[in-house]
């Protein structure tokens, strides 16, 4: 009996040296990743709250104040907010303390991911070990979290709310025209100038090669110029403010197609913007809408389907 009570102190004994010979005093956590996307826009989406919403795996419940991120029995709490990191609380019922999600760039088309945390453990060996399982189970999730992250930022779909697509200019003959007005100009203003080209491109037996072009530009608060241009089969002649130009082929250009009226145009505009000035590209033309739905015939705007080509270099 003795010795079995000898036993079972010693293993107790060597239970505890373990905990404080095998166990620091505090237990650095470092996990990180490379993604293929720009910094800028990566910067953004992470700062955006919503787009949390999209990638994380658990579960979110958001108030005035902040948003409580749970996964796998532990809460996360944003504590603060700096230009390339996040200061996260981690919690659980036993558990309480912080670590740092930096977002870094790692080059013109990349960014590094990390998380950190240095987690100090306790004194006494019970606490000590339970601190040490929790800082494992921690570290594996954060692991996971980081691939969720990679793979919603590493598409660019999701960081620009658009799609992107790149392709090549191909050669086209264009009747153009432009006027000016007295405010953002209306459909029915647009369709008047379309409909000269058509009526010009017709009369002299040619045919279109493509749908409608569109710019709208503003020269101020309250004058807007319209510009609008045809594709078509031939070269024609100039004749009073519809003259002839040739869009030439074998440049970059961007496009993506956006469905609704100017409100969503516009916003998809701004985002092929942003994501030209990500990537520090130049743009040497205008860039352009492609009205492929008939917006005389259809009035509903949110049925509009409109193709946006931004040329760069």
């Amino acid at each position: 009996m003795k010795k079995w009570i000898i036993g079972l102190v010693a293993i107790i004994l060597i239970s505890i040296c373990c905990c404080y010979l095998l166990i620091p005093n505090k237990i650095f956590i470092e996990e990180n990743i490379i993604i293929q996307a720009n910094p800028g826009s990566v910067q953004r989406g992470i700062l955006e709250d919503k787009k949390w919403e999209k990638w994380w795996p658990g579960q979110i419940k958001s108030n005035h104040q902040h948003s409580l991120f749970s996964y796998n029995g532990f809460t996360y709490r944003v504590v603060e907010k700096k230009p390339t990191t996040l200061v996260f609380s981690i919690t659980d019922a036993n558990f309480s303390d912080t670590a740092l999600f930096h977002f870094i760039s790692a080059g013109q088309d990349s960014t590094l991911l990390a998380w950190e945390a240095d987690l100090p453990t306790a004194t006494l060996p019970i606490k000590r070990a339970q601190r040490f399982l929790k800082s494992r189970q921690i570290s594996t999730d954060l692991k996971i979290l980081l691939e969720k992250a990679r793979t919603f930022f590493s598409n660019a779909d999701n960081l620009y709310n658009i799609h992107i697509e790149k392709s090549l200019v191909t050669d086209s003959t264009l009747l153009f025209t432009s006027a000016l007005s007295k405010g953002f100009p209306n459909t029915e203003f647009v369709y008047i100038l379309i409909n000269k080209l058509k009526n010009y491109a017709s009369a002299h037996s040619a045919k279109m090669t493509g749908y409608p072009m569109l710019n709208i530009s503003n020269k101020d608060s309250i004058n807007f110029v319209t510009k609008v241009a045809l594709p078509v089969d031939k070269k024609l002649k100039d004749s009073g403010n519809i003259v002839y130009k040739w869009m030439l082929g074998g440049g970059n250009i961007l496009t993506t197609e956006v469905k609704g009226g100017n409100a969503s145009i516009g916003q998809a505009l701004q985002q092929l913007e942003q994501y030209v000035t990500d990537y520090h590209h130049v743009a040497p033309a205008i860039s352009f809408q492609s009205l492929i739905t008939d917006r005389i015939k259809e009035k509903d705007t949110s049925k509009w389907i409109t193709k946006i080509y931004y040329p760069v270099m």
